[in-house]
This record gives C-alpha cells, sequence and structure tokens, in this order.
C-alpha cells in the first residue's frame, strides 16, 4: 500500500506521483485507473510516470509489459480498469527531486450558505488547475476545504491566488465565532506534506464506514462560459455537499511518445487531460446498520448517489467518468 512507499522514499531526496490515502494499493486500481493525487498536476499522473509493470495474462503467461515490450497490454494497463486484463505483479515507477512545496490549508464553517465561495471556486477552477494540486468543497456542516499544494508558486503569489477564498471567509466570519483556519506557507518535502494534520486526517477519513460514491470530470469549457458556471453554481449549491479533487494533469506536458498514436499512449481517457475538476459525491453509512446493507437498500443507495450526477452529465457533454 501507498503507506510503505511513503516509508520507503522519506529522507530519500525523490518524490513519487501518489495516491493520499496509505491505505490505497500502490500496484492495483489505482495505477491501473489511471493513479491522480496531489502531485499529478505538476508531474502527471501514475500511468504518466508508469515505466513497466509485470503481469500474469489470463492464459498463464507471465511477461513484462513497457513501451517497448507487449505495448498493447501496456497500453490497457495504464487506464483501462484494475483488474481487468490480468494480475499486476510489479510495477515500476520514475521517481522525481524532491523540492519545498508551498502548502495551503483554508477552512471554515460557513453560516450563510454556499452560494458565494462555490461561485469563488467555480470562477477560479482553470486558474487553480495550472498549478494547484489538492482538494476543496463542502462537508457536513456547511464545513469548507481548500487543502492544496503547489511546488509552481510562492507563498507570496500563493496569498493572491487564494484572495478569493479567505477573504470570502473574512466576510462571514461572525466575529470570530465560527472556526476559522489559514495556513498558507512553505513545505520543505513531499514527507513534510504527508505530516500534516490535513494529511493524516484524510488518510484516516471515513475509516470503519463505506462509501458510495459518483464522480465525473467536468472539462474547463465548463468553467469558460458564464451559463454553464451559473448552471454548475446552481445544482452544486442545490446539492449541499461535494468535493472536487484538483488532481487532474490538465496542466502537465505529457512526454512527446505518449501523446496519441505514439508507442506510449495510454488508456486513459482523454477527458482526464483537459479538465480541471474531478468532481465526487459520496453517501457514507454504517456497514453495521441492517436497514443499511439489505440488498434493495444497497442498491437504493448506490442509485441515488450516480443520479445525483446526472444533472452535472447534462451541462457537461464532453465530461468523462
Amino acid at each position: 500500500m501507498w503507506a510503505g512507499v511513503y516509508d520507503f522514499v522519506r529522507d530519500s531526496g525523490y518524490l513519487v506521483v501518489r495516491g493520499t490515502c496509505p491505505t490505497v494499493g500502490a500496484a492495483g486500481g489505482w495505477i491501473q485507473g489511471g493513479g491522480h493525487g496531489p502531485y499529478s498536476p505538476t508531474y502527471g499522473l501514475g500511468v504518466d510516470n508508469n515505466m513497466q509493470m509485470k503481469v500474469v495474462l489470463p492464459n498463464g503467461t507471465f511477461v513484462p509489459a513497457n513501451r517497448c515490450q507487449n505495448q498493447d497490454i501496456c497500453f490497457a494497463l495504464r487506464g483501462g480498469g484494475g483488474g481487468t486484463f490480468g494480475v499486476v505483479t510489479e510495477v515500476s515507477t520514475k521517481v522525481h527531486k524532491d523540492s519545498a512545496f508551498t502548502f495551503a490549508s483554508l477552512g471554515m464553517a460557513i453560516p450563510t450558505g454556499s452560494q458565494e465561495i462555490t461561485e469563488i471556486f467555480v470562477k477560479n477552477a482553470n486558474k487553480w488547475a495550472e498549478g494547484w494540486g489538492g482538494y476543496l468543497g463542502f462537508g457536513a456542516g456547511n464545513t469548507v476545504l481548500f487543502i492544496g499544494t503547489t511546488p509552481k508558486i510562492s507563498v507570496e503569489q500563493a496569498q493572491d491566488s487564494l484572495k478569493p477564498i479567505y477573504e470570502d471567509f473574512g466576510s462571514v466570519s461572525n466575529g470570530g465565532a465560527i472556526a476559522y483556519r489559514k495556513n498558507i506557507t512553505s513545505l520543505p518535502s513531499q514527507a513534510a506534506f504527508q505530516r500534516t494534520p490535513e494529511s493524516i486526517a484524510f488518510g484516516s477519513k471515513d475509516i470503519g464506514s463505506m462509501i458510495a460514491q459518483s464522480s465525473i470530470l467536468v472539462p474547463k469549457e465548463t468553467f469558460e462560459d458564464e451559463k454553464t458556471q451559473k448552471a454548475l453554481v446552481d445544482i452544486l449549491v442545490q446539492k449541499g455537499i461535494y468535493g472536487a479533487l484538483l488532481v487532474t494533469p490538465s496542466a502537465h506536458e505529457l512526454a512527446e511518445s505518449d501523446k496519441t498514436g505514439n508507442v506510449g499512449q495510454s488508456a486513459l481517457t482523454p477527458v482526464w487531460r483537459t479538465s480541471p475538476w474531478h468532481l465526487v459525491y459520496q453517501t457514507i453509512f454504517d456497514p453495521a446498520d441492517a436497514t443499511k446493507t439489505s440488498i434493495e437498500a444497497l442498491t437504493k443507495i448506490f442509485s441515488d448517489v450516480s443520479k445525483d450526477m446526472d444533472r452535472i452529465r447534462e451541462i457537461t457533454p464532453t465530461g468523462g467518468a
């Protein structure tokens, strides 16, 4: 799991593109589904950093798959779906020189609803996609979060980039009665980010619960047109609880060898590369609650969370899943 990779590279001077949660498998569905995390906007997705996989095929043969050997299998395994084409036993990935990152953590409970801050999130989506990797959205109790990291801009530039959020927080601070967190600073390494309270909280969130979720890649043109901007805001405000993962490689320059039609092309849907947001809806339920775990109840939970995304699908015809 990623926890073991974190430990292995710590203090090595290198970083790896990886998932946020330490309990995610590094060589399973994560990489075979694309592989995103807070560093993918800068360094590309897991499939872009993958050098080779070794896989046992359904016919029993054990083969390496890379850009020189078994290229069709290499294509399929990189983004074609976890567990679909064989049993992957080994993954080799690029490492990158570790460096200082600008880190931002903004949070507040908004007492007046989500309209203004959601408008800010939508209006700035394309700008933030040029460098920020992380997570934003609304949780229970109208709690708003922005957690991001970027090596591309300084702390001072980050202050300016995120000013719309914390200025809005300040305008509804209710005299200090509502908890307000603003931390924009520089961290020396990937390991330092992993040790932040925010990163630790992401790793332990909802342990012992079950999550039904639906998601969609929201393409950049959605954020360029005032009509679709407004439609998106209206839908999200009505939904109330949502998360936007800033983990897409929309500003990452893909290697020439890996572009469409070349030897290193991956099976990843191209919409990943043109979408600032990976929008997620979740329904969390207790697996110990018998009223939630019957076939009928589970069918309804998963069906409802998927249907909830239909309104976003309608306004994003060039989006993807």
